[in-house]
């Protein structure tokens, strides 16, 4: 393993240095099942007249970094997004996939269908629909140097952890938490091994970097602040409404 985070390193050394552009794919995320919406898809919610799914599109799009971008998404929903593709202008669209029944097996999906040869490759939530292009520029040139990085921010609250009767056992300080957010980008080859190590260890992990960290690599923070925020309630539009007034976006 020593030897494997070795070699990573000495890649993410040599994409840094290399006058070559790097390139990356982003995967987007859009096959979720909107439960907490109560069935409404969020992924179709419009926000200020633009679909989540192409405003997530939209920030990629716009992205120097961003060579391709690849939908996973619903079979009910692909005609839509490849619609939306289409007429919202996302020029580095490569083609929407139906994703899997977990979050894993859909980053699986997507990942097959990016480009082979690729040197890192962003893992986004459709529903983080407010991330901007420069913001993902930051995770990209942090995963340059360090081979994996992910978006983030500083938690707020105090976290309890508490055993099985409901007591606290212990309360973390605050200063090193944060909620993980994304997109999260990574060199290709880890990203391969780590779906294919959580194929042969059998566990269920609840975000891409997980597979990176628990074969021992290092993975980074970049601080995106809160507004990149998830898109999971009804309260939530309500919240993203008021964020893009804020930026000066109208209808």
């Amino acid at each position: 393993m020593n030897k494997l985070k070795k070699i990573y390193k000495l890649i993410s050394k040599t994409l840094l240095s290399s006058s070559k552009p790097t390139t990356v794919s982003a995967v987007i995320l859009a096959a979720g099942s909107s439960t907490r919406m109560g069935g409404e898809s969020k992924q179709m919610i419009r926000l200020l007249g633009k679909e989540v799914v192409l405003r997530s599109a939209r920030a990629f799009e716009e992205c120097g970094d961003i060579n391709e971008i690849i939908v996973v998404t619903t079979e009910e929903e692909r005609g839509k997004v490849e619609e939306l593709m289409r007429d919202g202008g996302i020029t580095k669209f490569k083609r929407a996939v139906i994703g899997g029944k977990s979050r894993f097996e859909s980053v699986k999906i997507g990942f097959e269908s990016t480009d082979p040869f690729c040197d890192l490759v962003a893992v986004h939530d459709a529903a983080r629909c407010l991330i901007t292009p420069e913001q993902i520029s930051s995770v990209i040139s942090s995963a340059k140097v360090h081979g994996a990085a992910i978006a983030a921010s500083h938690t707020v609250d105090t976290i309890k952890t508490v055993d099985d009767d409901g007591k606290i056992v212990f309360t973390a300080q605050r200063k090193k938490l944060w909620n993980a957010q994304t997109p999260q980008v990574f060199l290709r080859g880890m990203l391969e091994y780590g779906l294919y190590a959580k194929r042969e260890a059998g566990f269920e992990p609840t975000d891409d970097a997980v597979l990176a960290e628990t074969l021992g690599f290092g993975v980074y923070v970049v601080d995106c602040g809160r507004e990149n925020m998830k898109i999971t309630t009804a309260q939530d539009v309500d919240t993203a409404l008021s964020i893009l007034k804020r930026r000066g976006e109208n209808e």
